[in-house]
């Protein structure tokens, strides 16, 4: 709502990847949006960029070293896919079910697309409705969320606190089996358990 459409950012493999991270840190840009992903993410470059507050490289045709703040939030898109335990923990998953067996059958009654939600008056509400939640939540002294996400401690309690007090839920508690994107991590636990 914010930023309008949206840039999707095609890569094919991790030198891709590593040069958009980069270009991405130096331009100070807000969100990097990996649309239609398929299989299964991992990278440790995305490991790197998620928990890291400054991101280091060098400048693209040279030796010149930068280092730049890593605040851009990163979305990935994609159906069926899943991630690594890292990936996974250091993520909000939502899943969007659909009860057809096909996309094509489905009945939609107020269809939403990116050009609709980039008009000004919808994003004005938008965006008036997420400063109406974050002011309600400051003036009832930014209560904490009850869920942590180790190494993510202050968002947790910001996003966290945001989200559960304006009664959306805990957005931080561990996904159900069925609705997490690491398998793996599902079957380590049950082992455990």
């Amino acid at each position: 709502p914010f930023f309008g459409l949206s840039r999707v950012v095609p890569f094919s493999n991790e030198d891709e990847l590593r040069k958009l991270l980069d270009t991405t840190a130096m331009a100070g840009l807000p969100y990097i949006f990996l649309d239609n992903q398929v299989g299964h993410v991992s990278s440790k470059l995305l490991d790197a960029y998620l928990t890291t507050p400054m991101w280091s490289g060098r400048v693209m045709g040279g030796n010149k070293p930068f280092e730049a703040p890593a605040n851009a939030m990163l979305f990935i898109t994609g159906n069926g896919i899943t991630t690594s335990d890292d990936i996974g923990r250091r993520s909000l998953i939502c899943n969007l079910h659909m009860k057809e067996a096909d996309a094509r059958e489905r009945k939609i009654g107020r269809v939403i697309t990116p050009q609709f939600l980039a008009r000004p008056e919808v994003r004005k509400d938008i965006l008036s409705a997420m400063w109406a939640m974050l002011r309600g939540w400051k003036e009832a002294n930014a209560p904490k969320n009850p869920t942590m996400v180790p190494t993510f401690e202050e968002w947790s309690q910001l996003i966290g606190g945001i989200v559960s007090w304006n009664g959306f839920g805990d957005c931080l508690e561990r996904p159900k089996d069925d609705d997490g994107p690491a398998p793996q991590e599902v079957n380590k636990r049950h082992l455990v358990e």
